[in-house]
């Protein structure tokens, strides 16, 4: 389990960031769930609050192009922020050991959300390899038009599309005033916004008002990169830690988002899975809420609905160049979509349980696959003492797994602390390397080949915890490194003078500090624990300082 915290200790100036890591069995020694663990903690730390329209650089390694000279440096590193208007295509890396990288990216669009609508936006997320090029060319991308003030005559609802045979959203009373932003194709609704909702409502129902100026809305309309050609990788990643590649695509809540993936138009309303497969030859939809709605994806030209839990599969055509980037390389759906079919649930809990953390500090609302297992980012409190717990009660064989410490090694045999909030820190924190089907093992249960002779001591360690003091300057500050654990310091890419300062290499006291940096307000650097400890992380901090 990968854990963020953050607190206010050394007082209101000092931020913490405490990570307690779960690696279990890994490739390659650990290495693959240390770089899962920092990307996604990069990805909440780097691109949260990130505008609309904006893409954010998550972590290494993202690439991209734009349709206008950008200078050097630009969007090259995780926080780096481009507007979605510049951008010719996208692509995030596969994951790679050998390299430590595992690309993430976030795209934030408005798409067809109103500018009434100020806060919400579509939430693209790109995991591994993953590649969106622009289907808009800039003389056919779309200008939402900005509100104009309506109101209401008489008590009339609002309708979720502009007809007399979809049901109504809200109701709205005579006096109550609206915003319209486009009006349908006929020209007879409006569309409105009533409080967070987006409704449809007939002209004859509203004040008299020059609404010329508004677009029509069909549902053709297309923003940049609401049209675009997804290409991803199509092989298994390289360790098992990790989710396919794919691109996440959530909308906002209460509200319908159209787009355009590879030449089929879609509407949908909730959290989306893409991703290309069968050597890049078939594209697959997965719903993990709400439902996806593909404009004449079924047999006959019907329209194609596919709800929670369902996947959907489509043929894709040769290449050709159909994007704006010059190349042939753009595939477009070339079939009716498969009849939607329910994911088994292993399917969901092999591939996909790894996005459940992704922070929600970057989604419109948190990812919920309902998996068995869930590894999380979320604040944890510091384990306080309590009474004594019975150890749970193993209901199942134990299947035991070597995990990094060897029997008879420093912390072996936590499983039966009796306080069970110490008892679960040990076993986030990697210390345990028996774990059973059932839960957590009493140490009386553990098998004689995997036990020392005698339990360690019940001692609760001090959490790792490292951050900055602004105080005079700038330190970095850290406590709690275990026995055999060493600390290292990169450093930061922000300018700071002197050049150096706030390095750290090959710590191993349990706290301390760096000397003293004048950051010029700014101090961003990456930190790694190894030996018998083994995390990564980064360290920001901003402070006024008076060196």
């Amino acid at each position: 389990m990968l854990t963020i915290k953050r607190s206010s200790l050394w007082g209101a100036a000092l931020v913490v960031l405490s990570l307690s890591v779960a690696l279990g069995q890994a490739q390659r020694g650990g290495s693959c769930p240390d770089i899962i663990n920092r990307a996604l903690v990069s990805l909440g730390d780097s691109c949260a609050g990130v505008g609309r329209n904006e893409a954010c650089y998550g972590y290494d390694l993202v690439s991209a192009q734009f349709t206008v000279d950008v200078p050097e440096g630009f969007f090259s590193k995780p926080s780096d922020r481009a507007s979605i208007f510049d951008i010719a295509k996208i692509q995030t890396a596969q994951l790679s050991v050998d390299e430590r990288q595992w690309g993430i990216g976030l795209l934030n669009l408005q798409a067809n959300v109103p500018n009434s609508l100020p806060g919400q936006a579509v939430t693209f997320i790109l995991v591994g390899n993953v590649e969106l090029e622009n289907a808009v060319r800039p003389e056919n991308a779309y200008t939402p038009a900005d509100p104009i003030a309506l109101s209401v005559l008489v008590n009339v609802g609002a309708r979720s599309a502009p007809d007399t045979r979809s049901n109504v959203i809200a109701s709205l009373s005579a006096g109550q005033a609206v915003e319209a932003d486009g009006l349908s194709a006929d020209g007879v609704w409006a569309r409105v916004t009533v409080g967070e909702r987006v409704g449809w409502v007939q002209l004859t129902a509203l004040s008299a008002a020059d609404l010329s100026a508004l677009p029509k809305l069909d549902g053709t309309q297309r923003m940049p990169m609401q049209a675009f050609y997804l290409r991803t990788g199509i092989g298994a990643p390289e360790c098992v830690e990790a989710t396919n590649d794919v691109l996440l695509v959530q909308g906002p809540k209460n509200f319908k988002v159209d787009l355009t993936i590879n030449g089929a138009r879609m509407q949908l309303g909730s959290t989306v899975l893409y991703r290309i497969i069968d050597d890049g030859d078939t594209m697959e939809i997965i719903v993990i809420d709400g439902e996806v709605r593909v404009m004449g994806g079924g047999k006959d030209g019907q329209d194609l609905v596919i709800t929670t839990g369902q996947r959907s599969r489509v043929c894709l055509d040769e290449p050709d160049n159909r994007g704006v980037d010059g190349e042939s390389n753009d595939r477009e759906v070339s079939c009716p979509f498969s009849e939607p079919e329910d994911v088994p649930s292993v399917v969901l809990g092999q591939d996909w349980c790894l996005l459940e953390r992704v922070s929600p500090d970057v989604l419109n609302y948190p990812i919920d696959l309902e998996c068995e297992t869930v590894v999380e980012i979320q604040p944890t409190p510091r384990p306080t003492r309590q009474q004594p717990t019975p150890a749970p009660t193993l209901t199942a064989t134990p299947s035991f797994v070597q995990n990094r410490c060897d029997p008879g090694g420093a912390w072996f045999g936590r499983c039966d602390h009796p306080n069970p909030a110490i008892r679960d820190w040990y076993y986030k924190a990697g210390w345990y390397f028996a774990q059973a089907d059932a839960g957590v093992i009493p140490y009386d249960d553990i098998p004689p080949e995997f036990k020392p002779s005698t339990p360690e001591p019940n001692v609760e360690p001090e959490p790792f915890v490292i951050g900055y003091d602004c105080g005079i300057a700038m330190k970095v500050v850290w406590s709690g490194l275990p026995p055999g654990a060493v600390l290292d310091v990169g450093e930061s890419s922000v300018n700071y003078y002197p050049s150096g300062q706030g390095q750290i290499s090959g710590a191993t006291s349990p706290s301390g500090t760096s000397g003293d940096m004048c950051s010029n307000g700014t101090y961003h650097a990456s930190y790694t624990v190894s030996g018998s400890l083994s995390l990564s992380g980064f360290i920001n901090g901003t402070c006024s300082p008076s060196c």
